[in-house]
């Protein structure tokens, strides 16, 4: 009897241990992507709302993106997340926010030769803000689910 309840007591402070953990790691893996979000944002928001740009506008804008993915950087190569939707989810924005540096990588290019950039570009510059939001609404709702599957 008492092996058993010894046993019982393991186990649950097992599970509270892991389900620490998981919760301390979606809560850096959001807040990062979350910032990636925010910055994304901002450079769509100042980039929708200028009539002319200038190569000091974009490069401010790009290590705000820089600075984003070296956040996220770090997290992808970790591999102790506990559920493979949080490694998913950190990948596709990676992803996401590679290509706006690279983006504005090519905007800066543009501006400096005086050219009006495309409306492609543009268009690139100003969606990862609203992928990354849909990407932590999916996040949460996934997240839901694991948690419940985990607190059982």
């Amino acid at each position: 009897m008492g092996a058993a309840w010894l046993a019982r007591a393991e186990v649950r402070r097992a599970k509270t241990a892991r389900l620490t953990h998981f919760d301390d790691t979606t809560s850096y893996v959001r807040f990062l992507v979350v910032q990636a979000q925010f910055e994304s944002h901002g450079i769509a928001h100042d980039f929708f709302g200028r009539s002319s740009l200038s190569s000091g506008d974009v490069d401010t804008w790009r290590q705000r993106a820089e600075t984003a993915a070296i956040g996220l950087t770090a997290l992808v190569t970790r591999s102790d997340y506990g559920h493979a939707s949080i490694a998913h989810m950190i990948a596709n924005a990676k992803v996401l926010v590679d290509g706006l540096v690279s983006s504005l990588r090519e905007l800066s290019d543009v501006i400096s030769r005086n050219e009006k950039p495309a409306d492609d570009l543009r268009e690139r510059v100003l969606s990862p803000h609203r992928a990354l939001y849909e990407l932590l609404e999916q996040f949460d709702r996934r997240l839901k689910l694991v948690r419940e599957t985990l607190y059982e």
